[in-house]
């Protein structure tokens, strides 16, 4: 049945130009790739979605590690396969470092001075997961206004007060 389908490999959706050995030379990016692409998406989904689920029943069922270490194993988990799927997809359809290394060197440029508190927040997430100041589950106390931490994500933190109202807080109001 595959041989059926190699004809949309000689489908070309666009060019582009890489350097092979020294040598420049053409490649096509064609509807297989796209379609490649598509099931990288798929998969790094169904991947995001069910790691918590299968590390539990892999590895944090045998060992004796804290609600906050899991929660923050995982969200680091998750960050990494959205990093890796992007990467791929990207590189499936002909992206190559060489194209975007100018723009990463600015946009890294523009985090550090246009969006300095957005940087900050996420900065102060991953550190809220590492040390563990405050963990999935504690009790805090931020602008007069108290409740049990229910999600630390990268730029903020959920935290739901006593009358079940969830209110999110930057990750530097708490670091």
């Amino acid at each position: 049945m595959l041989p059926a389908f190699s004809f949309i490999d000689n489908i070309v959706l666009w060019q582009h130009l890489v350097i092979i050995n020294g040598q420049e030379a053409i490649e096509a990016v064609t509807l297989t790739n796209l379609f490649f692409a598509g099931l990288y998406i798929f998969l790094v989904s169904i991947a995001v979605i069910n790691f918590p689920g299968v590390m539990e029943v892999l590895i944090f069922r045998n060992l004796e590690v804290e609600a906050g270490s899991r929660y923050a194993i995982n969200q680091l988990a998750k960050y990494i396969l959205i990093t890796l799927g992007f990467i791929s997809v990207a590189n499936e359809l002909g992206g190559r470092w060489e194209q975007v290394q100018w723009l990463v060197a600015a946009l890294t440029v523009g985090l550090g001075f246009g969006l300095q508190e957005i940087f900050a927040n996420m900065v102060s997430g991953i550190i809220l997961l590492f040390e563990r100041p405050i963990r999935v589950g504690d009790t805090v106390t931020v602008d007069n206004i108290s409740g049990r931490v229910m999600r630390i994500q990268m730029r903020a933190t959920t935290i739901m007060d006593w009358d079940h109202k969830e209110l999110k807080f930057p990750n530097n109001y708490l670091w």
